[in-house]
């Protein structure tokens, strides 16, 4: 045994001084002329020094290149000049994929996935034409296109915080439509839903809305608490308070105006309407020379109009009518509808066809009435607010709607509130009854008054023959 020991040492020691490389088998084979030593077997393996990690690292200027296996790690350990390298097998798994001697992006997750970034960036260049996709079950849902476009498929919500907040605001996917929504709490306080509507403070909430112009901060504005919209205000005192003119159009050059105003701009020039505060103005539209309108503020109203004549009506500045009259024919003035209007003479002129009246009966022994009506000058009281305005008490001529009443019924009209009111229009026929009768009992005096001249003749006639007979006598 000692002999067989001796004589491989020997051989192998010829082969290292003569050969310039070793190989070592069971077989002859000669040793590879790249490999300094050739070391083959099918059922054995090779062994190199086995250290700890303290031993490994405590070797003395360790070579490069040298190799130990580090019983502490188990596993490989090289030193590169500079510190020792750990030899690792990696295997591509967890997303990973091996390719030949590399290891590729991409394939299926194993377990839960974190990568903790640190105080490192992440970046994803799409710098070809190829896109970011996330997919659920191979769908796309989420899509980077090359070109930086961003595609989100199906709802996408935002959350307070986290994933796992409250939501805040979500995009829906509403079939072929969108909806949009802005959460409060939790619960939907804008809905803008492309297929039915939108709405604005949902919940109800005192939550203002504003939209803004170029030159307005308050184009319009919603007062959720107290329930009014202003246009170009920000505190609107009404359900709809709108700061400047109004104008309603159905067509070019059809339009009316309402102006908190007193001028309106007709085509000869601004009309000033009066300085009475308050005013407001509706009209046709400004800058026309036949227009309509009305005025009115704290002194008066005013009303103007072309005075020319509706379809097939007498020329009007005016006109009153009965809606309870009209019909399907479309015109407004006529079937009875129109009860009077105030002609360009400035006088009113009231409905008095026969053809619209019933139960017509003559007037009888007005005048003995009329004689009983006693009438009056008089001033209307002032109220305090009129007396503190220094406001003069208008004087009239008239009479008292008591006192006329129980003789005149039918012009007397009395208020829930018990006032009176006198139709002063309708004592015209009265009057001109009164007059007839009147004029029949002149027309019978004078009558009268002719019997009795030609009784007083015939009585003077003879007087003078008794005259004539009294000489004779004597």
């Amino acid at each position: 045994m000692r002999l067989l020991f001796v004589t491989i040492c020997g051989l192998f020691y010829l082969s290292t001084t003569t050969a310039q490389n070793v190989g070592i088998n069971t077989t002859g084979a000669v040793a590879d002329a790249s490999a300094m030593l050739d070391v083959s077997s099918t059922d054995k393996g090779m062994l190199i020094p086995r250290l700890t990690t303290a031993q490994r690292t405590g070797i003395t200027a360790p070579a490069t290149g040298l190799r130990v296996y580090d019983s502490s790690t188990n596993t490989f350990w090289y030193f590169n000049g500079t510190v020792w390298v750990e030899e690792t097998t990696v295997i591509g798994d967890n997303g990973l994929t091996n390719n030949a001697n590399e290891i590729d992006l991409g394939g299926a997750l194993n377990q839960n996935t974190t990568i903790a970034q640190d105080d490192f960036g992440m970046t994803f260049n799409l710098d070809g034409t190829g896109d970011f996709n996330i997919q659920d079950n191979g769908i796309n849902h989420f899509t980077v296109v090359d070109n930086g476009t961003i595609r989100f498929g199906g709802d996408v919500e935002w959350r307070d915080e986290n994933t796992g907040g409250t939501v805040l605001m979500t995009a829906i996917d509403d079939g072929n439509d969108g909806r949009f929504t802005v959460r409060e709490n939790g619960t939907i306080s804008v809905d803008l839903d492309a297929n039915t509507q939108f709405v604005f403070n949902e919940q109800g909430l005192d939550r203002n809305f504003r939209v803004e112009s170029d030159g307005a901060a308050n184009m319009l504005f919603v007062d959720a608490g107290n329930n009014r919209v202003g246009m170009n205000t920000g505190t609107p005192d009404n359900a709809l308070d709108v700061n400047g003119k109004i104008s309603v159009t159905t067509s070019a050059g059809n339009e009316m105006v309402i102006i908190n105003d007193d001028v309106w701009q007709h085509s000869t020039g601004n009309q000033d309407f009066g300085d009475g505060g308050a005013h407001f103005i509706m009209a046709s539209r400004e800058t026309d020379n036949e227009s309509a309108g009305i005025y009115g503020d704290g002194d008066h109203v005013t009303i103007w109009s072309p005075g020319d004549q509706a379809p097939g009506q007498p020329n009007a500045l005016l006109y009153i009518c009965d809606e309870d009259n009209y019909n399907n024919d479309g015109i407004p003035h006529d079937d009875g509808a129109l009860d009077a209007y105030l002609n360009t003479a400035g006088n009113w002129v009231a409905a008095s066809d026969r053809n619209r009246k019933t139960n017509i009966k003559p007037l009888e022994n007005i005048l003995d009435n009329l004689l009983k009506v006693n009438t009056y000058s008089y001033d209307f009281k002032l109220n305090q607010r009129e007396i503190e305005k220094g406001d003069v008490a208008p004087h009239a001529l008239g009479v008292i709607a008591q006192e006329l009443e129980p003789i005149f019924p039918d012009l007397v009209e009395k208020s829930d509130a018990g006032d009176y009111y006198v139709s002063y229009t309708e004592f015209i026929p009265i009057l001109i009854e009164s007059i007839k009768e009147q004029q029949a009992k002149i027309d019978a005096l004078v009558l009268e008054n002719e019997s009795l001249k030609d009784a007083y003749l015939e009585l003077e006639n003879l007087k003078q023959e008794l005259d004539v007979i009294k000489l004779k006598l004597q």
